[in-house]
């Protein structure tokens, strides 16, 4: 019916003119016959698979780093591991106090996978006795300031739906420096002519 496509894609018709619709009636049909527009919580699980397959990926790092007993920390960039750590704990605060259900499971899977990534590495550093620059006092004072920061803001977006929609626009800026994080070990990857370490921040 015309109200039917009116209300499912409203951004078509923003004066609501009848014409408009009968003259798109063909494509409405298309779209509302569409598994997309139909099931939407389809997009929702594919979007949580591919999230998953992206938190999931350092896991394959955790093996070399395992495997070498430590040797390979150095090839392991600290700051896509934090950026991926505070990035997921504000979704999941966000998803949480909005509210936002779908925006949960996968963000709760990379917050989980991220705190594992950091214990391993740390452990390694703090039981293994592995030293590299890399994961020294900047990546101690960073990993702290990140784990401080995301209560803080747990807490303040519990207090309204309003703030936390401010704590999903940080969320928004913090997702696309953690895309951007591989691009920090660029210089290094030009110095040693190794793309080691740059694979290893993704």
């Amino acid at each position: 019916s015309d109200s039917l496509s009116m209300r499912r894609v409203p951004w078509l018709f923003p004066h609501g003119s009848r014409a408009d619709i009968r003259r798109m009636a063909p494509v409405l049909q298309a779209m509302e016959s569409s598994s997309i527009f139909s099931h939407p919580e389809h997009v929702e699980y594919a979007a949580t698979l591919c999230a998953a397959f992206f938190f999931l990926s350092p896991s394959v790092q955790m093996v070399q780093l395992f495997a070498s007993r430590g040797a390979k920390l150095s090839a392991i960039n600290p700051l896509t591991m934090l950026l991926m750590f505070f990035n997921c704990s504000l979704w999941v605060s966000w998803g949480v106090f909005l509210p936002m259900p779908p925006a949960v499971p996968g963000n709760l899977l990379g917050l989980v996978a991220s705190v594992v990534y950091l214990a391993i590495c740390w452990g390694f550093v703090g039981l293994g006795g592995v030293r590299t620059p890399s994961w020294g006092s900047r990546a101690a004072v960073g990993t702290a300031t990140a784990v401080a920061s995301s209560l803080l803001l747990m807490a303040y977006s519990a207090q309204s739906a309003e703030q936390a929609a401010h704590v999903g626009y940080l969320a928004m800026l913090i997702c696309v420096a953690m895309f951007a994080a591989p691009l920090s070990e660029l210089a290094r990857v030009l110095e040693e002519k190794c793309s080691e370490p740059a694979a290893a921040g993704t």
